[in-house]
Formats: structure tokens, C-alpha cells, sequence
């Protein structure tokens, strides 16, 4: 009876051993398999919030996009406005003193009226003139743009000569270091001359 005591606890001790052993198998697999799902959280946590701040770029992104697009929509309305606006004017001609002799110098401009009761013209060019003309003339000086339109549209035959001021039209402005712009371009310095 003994040994039948001793043979039933060794196999009892190699059960338990067996046992032992496979239950510590399975509790290192399922703590692999835990460590490896904690660190698949953790990468789908990692993701998340990578897709989360990818999301808040691209809302934030739009918000900017459609402010654009009213600022464009708005800038294009006031654009459309002023196209209207500007086609509703009436057309500003200008006649052009030098169109046979180019000169050097700063593009001025001037009105020239006619007066209708003009005794030394004919009822015909008065007619034909149609109020104040603006004519383009180019002249080292004011004063030289003056003499000139003066002596070509003489006082005593009914002409009278505005003011002389540079015209807008060719006046590229540089601005200077001091903050204050300069005086328009001379007529022959941004273009060659033919």
C-alpha cells in the first residue's frame, strides 16, 4: 500500500508539474497577447488623435478658404460695381500735341476750351470742338508745356488753356526713401523711342 501511496503522489507531483507549467504557458500567452493589444490601443489611441488634429487643420483650413472666397466675392461685387460705374461715365478723350515729333520730357496735360462766340472761327469748328478738350503734351517744364499749347491755341482766337499738370495716365511713381513720391517719369524713360 505504500508504494502504491508513493506511486499515486508521484504522478499526482508530475500532474501538478504539468499543470504548473501549462497554466504558466498560458498566463505568458495571454500576457502577450495583452501587451500586444495595449500596444495596438495605444497606436489606435496615437492615430486618433494624429486624425483628430489632421481634422481641426483641414475645418480650419476651410474656414480660411471661405473667408477668402467672401473676400473675393465681395472684392468682385465692388470690382462689378466699379466696372458699371465706369461704363456709365462718359468717355474722356485725350488728343495728343507731339504725335509727330517726339519729345523728352514729362507728359503734361491741359484743357483747352473754345468759346462758342468765337468772331475769328468758323460756326463749323465750333461745333465740331464739343466743349473742353484735354491735350497731352510732352515738355521738360510746366511752363514749356504752357508756352507751347499757348502759341498753338492763341487766346485772341477764342481758345482758353487750363491749368498744366502732369498727367496721371504715364506717371509710374517710384516711391523715394524719405516716403514722399516722385514726380512722374519723363515721357522717354520707360519706353524707346520709334
Amino acid at each position: 500500500m505504500t508504494m502504491l501511496l508513493l506511486y499515486a503522489s508521484v504522478v499526482m507531483l508530475a500532474l501538478g508539474v504539468f499543470a504548473n507549467r501549462a497554466v504558466a504557458r498560458r498566463l505568458t500567452r495571454v500576457r502577450r497577447d495583452m501587451a500586444a493589444e495595449e500596444q495596438a490601443m495605444r497606436d489606435l489611441d496615437r492615430d486618433l488623435l494624429a486624425a483628430q488634429r489632421t481634422l481641426r487643420d483641414a475645418e480650419r483650413r476651410l474656414e480660411e478658404a471661405d473667408a477668402r472666397i467672401e473676400q473675393g466675392r465681395a472684392a468682385l461685387q465692388a470690382a462689378e460695381a466699379d466696372l458699371e460705374k465706369t461704363r456709365r461715365m462718359p468717355v474722356e478723350r485725350f488728343h495728343v500735341f507731339d504725335r509727330l515729333e517726339p519729345r523728352p520730357g514729362v507728359i503734361w496735360a491741359a484743357r483747352v476750351e473754345l468759346a462758342t462766340d468765337a468772331t475769328s472761327g468758323t460756326t463749323r469748328l465750333a461745333s465740331a470742338w464739343g466743349g473742353a478738350r484735354t491735350y497731352l503734351i510732352a515738355a521738360a517744364s510746366q511752363r514749356e508745356a504752357l508756352d507751347r499749347l499757348t502759341q498753338r491755341f492763341p487766346r485772341n482766337t477764342g481758345y482758353t488753356v487750363g491749368t498744366v499738370s502732369p498727367c496721371g495716365l504715364f506717371a509710374t511713381r517710384k516711391p523715394r526713401p524719405g516716403g514722399t513720391d516722385e514726380a512722374p517719369a519723363p515721357a522717354g524713360s520707360d519706353r524707346k523711342r520709334a
